[in-house]
C-alpha cells in the first residue's frame, strides 16, 4: 500500500468513528456542558481539519513546495460554578502536520478564562488568555513565526436599569515573535513585538428579545520593544449590534471611528502609525426556506504593518459562504474572500496595494448533529504592486472531520 493510500485510509478510519461514535450519543447536552462532573461543565470537540495536500506550502512566488498536511485540534468548552462564582473556560491544542518539510511542524495551545461574579446590581470579572502559536498571523506574512500572545483584563458591570448596563474594563496585552524569522529581509519580532495597556467603557441595552444595543469608547496605548519611537496611542468608538441565534438574520454587526495617532509628536509617518478613519465588523448569518444558508462577512481596519517604512495598513476584508442543502445529510459549500491590504505613501515609500483572495468549494455530510464530514478544494492567491515577489498561488484539496461530543 502506498503512503498516500495509508494516509486515505487513515482519514475515512476516523471518519467511521467519529460516525459511530456519534450514533452512540443520543441524548439533549445540558445548557451549560455535554457532561457534567459535580460543579463542572464541560463539552469537548474534536477536529482533524485541512487533511490532504497544499500545492505552496511556503506561498512562494517560483518554484511552489507541495506537500501532504494535516491538522489534529481538540477544544474543551467549560463552566465552573462554585457559589456566586463563575468560571467559564475555553482551551484548545492543535497539532500541525507536514509530512516533507518538517520545519513547519508545530503545536498551537490556546486558553482563556473569564471569571465573575453575578450580582443583582454589580458584577465585577477578571478574563485572562495565553496563546502559543506557529502560524501565519494573516496575508501580509507568509511565514509561520512562532509567538506568544498573553492578555489579562479586571472589569465591573452595573446594572443601572433593567435594561441599561455599563460594563468598565482595564488591562494589558502583549505579543512577542520569536527572534530570528524574518520576512522579506525584516525580522518579524524587531518590527512587530509589542505591549498594550487599554481601558474600555460600553454601553449595552436590548433593543428588542432578539437584538441588542452595545456602545464603547476605548483608549490604548501601544509600546513596541525593539522601537520606543514608534509608540501609538489608539481611540475607538464603536456602536455593535448582536443578534440572537434564533434571529431570522444572526451574528453581529458593528461600525466605528478609529485613530491611531504617533506617541512622539516629532515622529514621521515612515517611522510611526497615523491613521484615522471608520472601521467596520460585520459577521451574519442568514437561512432561506430552511436549505439554503448565507454567512457573511466584512471588515475594514487599520493594521500595524512588517514593513520598516510603512509602519501600517488599511485593510479592506469581504468574504460570502453558501451552504446549498443538496440531498438528506449531503450540503455543497461554497465560499470566496477578498481581501486588499492598502498600504498609504510615506516620506520615503510610495503607496502599495496588495490583493488576497480565496475561493473554494465542496461537499459536506453532516453524519449526526455532533459529526460534520467535509472534502473541500480551495485557491488562493495575492497579487501586489510591489513586484512579482511578493506574490503567490496555492491550491488545496483536502478533508476536514468535525466532532462534537
Amino acid at each position: 500500500m502506498s503512503a498516500f493510500s495509508r494516509r486515505a485510509a487513515t482519514i475515512a478510519f476516523l471518519g467511521v468513528l467519529a460516525m459511530a461514535s456519534a450514533a452512540r450519543a443520543q441524548e439533549d447536552p445540558p445548557k451549560d456542558g455535554r457532561f457534567i462532573t459535580g460543579p463542572l461543565a464541560w463539552t469537548p470537540t474534536f477536529e482533524l481539519r485541512d487533511a490532504g495536500i497544499d500545492s505552496n506550502v511556503f506561498n512562494t512566488p517560483t518554484d511552489p513546495k507541495q506537500d501532504t498536511t494535516a491538522t489534529a485540534r481538540s477544544q474543551v468548552d467549560s463552566v465552573l460554578k462554585l457559589g456566586l462564582l463563575r468560571a467559564t473556560t475555553v482551551g484548545s491544542l492543535a497539532y500541525n502536520y507536514f509530512e516533507q518539510y518538517t520545519s513547519q511542524r508545530g503545536l498551537n495551545r490556546r486558553v482563556a478564562t473569564q471569571l465573575e461574579m453575578p450580582a443583582a446590581r454589580f458584577s465585577p470579572n477578571v478574563t485572562a488568555s495565553w496563546a502559543r502559536l506557529k502560524e501565519r498571523s494573516g496575508n501580509e506574512i507568509d511565514i509561520r513565526t512562532p509567538r506568544t500572545d498573553l492578555s489579562y483584563a479586571g472589569g465591573l458591570q452595573a446594572r443601572l436599569t433593567s435594561k441599561l448596563s455599563i460594563i468598565a474594563a482595564a488591562g494589558r496585552q502583549k505579543t512577542t515573535y520569536d527572534s530570528g524569522f524574518t520576512f522579506h529581509d525584516t525580522e518579524v519580532a524587531r518590527q512587530l513585538n509589542r505591549e498594550t495597556t487599554m481601558a474600555t467603557v460600553m454601553a449595552r441595552v436590548p433593543l428588542t428579545p432578539l437584538t441588542t444595543l452595545s456602545i464603547d469608547a476605548t483608549a490604548a496605548h501601544d509600546d513596541f520593544s525593539f522601537r520606543p519611537a514608534a509608540a501609538t496611542d489608539n481611540g475607538r468608538l464603536d456602536a455593535r449590534f448582536e443578534f440572537a441565534p434564533d434571529a431570522v438574520i444572526r451574528g453581529a454587526a458593528s461600525v466605528g471611528y478609529h485613530s491611531m495617532q504617533p506617541y512622539y509628536r516629532q515622529t514621521t509617518r515612515s517611522t510611526t502609525a497615523a491613521f484615522s478613519g471608520i472601521t467596520s465588523s460585520i459577521d451574519l448569518g442568514y437561512t432561506l426556506l430552511g436549505v439554503t444558508r448565507f454567512v457573511g462577512h466584512f471588515a475594514r481596519d487599520a493594521n500595524y504593518s512588517l514593513y520598516i517604512n510603512q509602519p501600517y495598513y488599511l485593510s479592506t476584508s469581504g468574504g460570502l459562504e453558501i451552504l446549498q442543502r443538496l440531498f438528506g445529510p449531503v450540503d455543497l459549500n461554497v465560499r470566496g474572500s477578498v481581501e486588499s491590504l492598502d498600504y498609504p505613501p510615506t516620506e520615503i515609500e510610495g503607496a502599495y496595494l496588495d490583493t488576497a483572495k480565496t475561493f473554494a468549494g465542496g461537499l459536506s455530510i453532516r453524519v449526526s448533529r455532533e459529526a460534520v464530514l467535509a472534502l473541500l478544494y480551495d485557491n488562493s492567491e495575492r497579487r501586489s504592486a510591489r513586484g512579482r515577489e511578493f506574490e503567490y498561488q496555492r491550491r488545496r484539496i483536502y478533508t476536514t472531520i468535525t466532532y462534537g461530543f
